[in-house]
């Protein structure tokens, strides 16, 4: 049963593992490929907190879309209603969020982390931006996870951290951190498309 259980579960396991170094290589790479990359992945950080909090909001209606993708489509229901339902829900949220935040940037950076940087304050107006395709992810990566459509979500996964790495290594030396907020944006945005097309 063990080994069953292992076989079952491996393609989700492997997913989690791929999604989270194309989302998490950033820093990492900030850091190894700069003079000063502890500055500029610090910079960084302060602005992925951010992102990251607004990210476990999407997170969370996820975890209640799941379980009724995966009885719609056990049951052959029509789906397609609480799809729009949860686009329309997820995507304004992201969009106030984004436009918020970009907006209100630099009053964050002060009142959260006591800061004057002009980078810190263009890094966040830039990274928040990510939370559209992210959010995206979030309704149709899970529809694609309720119809056991892992195969097809690994592939994308495993495209998503080539273009990361291979974006990270072409932007961070010329733009520091903004070039990681360059391939976050631009990786976010076409994973969140292929899923969609799927």
């Amino acid at each position: 049963p063990y080994l069953a259980i292992l076989k079952e579960s491996y393609p989700y396991a492997i997913l989690v593992l791929l999604m989270a170094l194309y989302s998490r290589t950033d820093a990492i790479m900030l850091e190894r490929l700069l003079d000063n990359g502890a500055e500029q992945t610090g910079i960084y950080a302060y602005a992925y907190r951010i992102l990251e909090a607004f990210s476990m909001i999407a997170y969370l209606f996820s975890t209640l879309l799941l379980p009724l993708f995966s009885k719609m489509l056990k049951e052959r229901l029509a789906w397609s209603n609480l799809v729009g339902t949860a686009f329309k829900l997820l995507a304004t949220f992201a969009v106030v969020a984004a436009v918020a935040v970009a907006s209100y940037s630099r009053e964050l950076v002060e009142l959260l982390y006591n800061l004057s940087s002009d980078q810190v304050v263009l890094v966040m107006a830039m990274l928040i931006f990510s939370i559209i395709p992210i959010s995206l992810t979030y309704i149709f990566g899970t529809l694609l996870t309720a119809g056991a459509k892992l195969k097809c979500r690994n592939r994308m996964a495993v495209g998503g951290v080539l273009l990361n790495f291979l974006l990270n290594l072409w932007l961070i030396p010329r733009y520091q951190a903004q070039g990681a907020v360059f391939s976050t944006l631009l990786t976010q945005a076409l994973t969140a498309g292929v899923q969609i097309y799927a």
